[in-house]
């Protein structure tokens, strides 16, 4: 399983589990229950909660980039796309992610954590 988390990682969520499947030799079923048995998320899940990390972290980031853009770079059809995403795992779309909410802890990779 290390593969398919690296993999999902690595694509920043979007790698579709059929792929993830295919290159491990294993049937999207077989992988989603392995997947969950190991991590306590299913392949889809981790992708989800993955590119929304992604997301924020270019929200954040801003470089002059709108909602938008950022959306589409993100792989999000459009941006209520991406708002439903990051209201389904966050609790808040695009326009309430402000740096003032988000705490960075710097390590070896950037981490981002949302004050409850």
């Amino acid at each position: 399983m290390d593969y398919a988390v690296e993999e999902i990682c690595r694509t920043d969520g979007n790698i579709s589990i059929r792929q993830i499947s295919a290159d491990m030799v294993y049937s999207s079923r077989y992988l989603e229950t392995v997947f969950k048995a190991e991590t306590g998320f299913t392949p889809k899940y981790m992708s989800r909660i993955i590119r929304a990390n992604h997301a924020v972290t270019l929200l954040l980031a801003a470089d002059g980039k709108n909602r938008t853009e950022v959306s589409a770079e993100c792989g999000y059809s459009d941006l209520s796309h991406m708002n439903r995403e990051l209201k389904g795992i966050l609790g808040l779309n695009s326009a309430r992610i402000s740096i003032h909410d988000f705490l960075y802890s710097i390590t070896d990779k950037k981490t981002v954590v949302y004050k409850f």
